[in-house]
């Protein structure tokens, strides 16, 4: 499989077209961190300056609430959809891939609710406790669903826990995520 990407991305960049570039990179990385230079390439794709977009506070000019939600989708999902979807309310959603995978309907309805859907890794594994190459493989698992079912980019990440660990801001700015 990383093969068969790694060479779907270099026939991309010849033509340039970034987006499926990095689309088939994302899915070398979710299967193999470490092949050859995909990495890399697909840093130099998402424009990665080796900055992480690091958000803790926001100045808004206005009061502003931000509704996040984690762990999900999952049936009763559906439900805070249609709450949501009632009051007029938009939300972020960071999203395990596994679940995503599993639930594709309701991905494809936060989207197309107006949404926002984001990374919240594959398997909800402790970080801190996976190797560099595992961690990649949690991130871009998760990032290779969620463009399948969105056609964007994923380009936030919320670690499960909170727990932000050492190994995750190196391999997070290195992507730019």
């Amino acid at each position: 499989m990383a093969f068969v990407n790694y060479n779907l991305a270099s026939c991309a960049s010849k033509l340039n077209d970034v987006k499926t570039a990095a689309t088939a990179l994302e899915r070398v990385l979710a299967v193999d961190p470490d092949y050859r230079d995909a990495a890399e390439l697909l840093a130099k794709a998402y424009g990665a300056n080796g900055e992480s977009r690091k958000i803790h506070r926001l100045t808004v000019p206005t009061k502003t609430v931000a509704l996040t939600f984690d762990d999900g989708p999952r049936d009763v999902t559906i439900k805070l959809l249609d709450l949501l979807k009632e009051k007029n309310v938009k939300a972020t959603f960071f999203v395990l891939g596994k679940l995503a995978a599993a639930h594709p309907e309701i991905i494809r309805r936060m989207v197309a609710d107006g949404h926002a859907v984001e990374n919240h890794t594959y398997n909800h594994r402790d970080l801190e406790c996976l190797s560099d190459r595992e961690i990649t493989k949690e991130l871009f698992a998760t990032c290779v669903v969620l463009r399948s079912l969105t056609g964007t980019r994923s380009l936030y990440l919320r670690p499960p826990g909170g727990h932000v660990g050492k190994r995750l801001p190196t391999i997070a700015d290195r992507f730019g995520i």
